[in-house]
């Protein structure tokens, strides 16, 4: 099974919509074949990295190297930015990632290292791998990740991103944030929302703190909007 659907099997993230068809992988085969269920593709490292994981279903897919190689090459960038924060989370080893890559051709091979080298196992959430790339695409300075904020006698307060220069800080939301069992732990999601509000009136209270933005998927998509928060914020941006 190739990497597209090996993904969505294995529940990496993806980005854009998941595949309508199922798509494969086949040694020797020189170009690529469809019908109306299935992509055939070549397999572009035919000599390398060819273990494989049996599900209980009976579906043989590629391996998690060898998943997180063809994700890198063949995503755009931030797409195989969210695909990678989550693979190496799940020890996918980065030097041997790299080499994988380097022992393919020429087409993508840049942008896939680059992808590798920006992959934070930090980053919580697609949510949060999506903001840091459109950050390092606006040319902020890197923040740093899941910063913590500690006063005495009470609980700290861990932010996505923190941006010392600058004094801000910023969140991303999803709207699964505020409906997902885990995170909303017995409470309702209106509790969640005001229980979120009084944390982040805490956090306004550290004296290094200027300002807080929260973001969501719709701030994401909306690269002039976004722009004009961070502007205001004072984070400078290059690009």
């Amino acid at each position: 099974m190739s990497h597209v659907s090996a993904a969505a099997v294995f529940g990496v993230p993806l980005l854009t919509a998941p595949p309508t068809r199922i798509h494969l992988t086949s040694a020797g085969v020189d170009r690529r074949t469809t019908n109306a269920t299935f992509v055939v593709h070549a397999d572009l490292d035919p000599d390398r990295n060819r273990t494989t994981v049996a599900t209980p279903d009976g579906l043989v897919l590629s391996g998690l190297e060898r998943l997180s190689t063809d994700l890198a090459i063949t995503l755009p960038f931030t797409d195989a930015v969210a695909a990678l924060d989550h693979l190496l989370r799940r020890d996918v080893d980065r030097a041997s990632l790299r080499s994988a890559i380097e022992r393919r051709g020429p087409k993508g091979r840049r942008r896939a290292l680059r992808a590798v080298d920006f992959a934070d196992t930090a980053s919580d959430s697609p949510g949060e791998s999506f903001t840091r790339a459109v950050f390092d695409r606006f040319g902020t300075p890197a923040p740093v990740l899941q910063h913590r904020f500690s006063r005495a006698g009470e609980p700290d307060i861990v932010v996505d991103f923190w941006f010392p220069e600058a004094g801000v800080v910023v969140e991303f939301d999803g709207a699964v944030k505020y409906q997902h069992r885990e995170y909303l732990r017995g409470r309702t999601s209106e509790q969640a929302l005001i229980d979120e509000k009084r944390r982040e009136d805490r956090l306004r209270t550290f004296p290094e703190v200027r300002f807080v933005i929260r973001l969501t998927w719709a701030d994401l998509y909306d690269e002039w909007g976004l722009r004009a928060k961070l502007r205001r914020a004072g984070i400078r941006m290059s690009r």
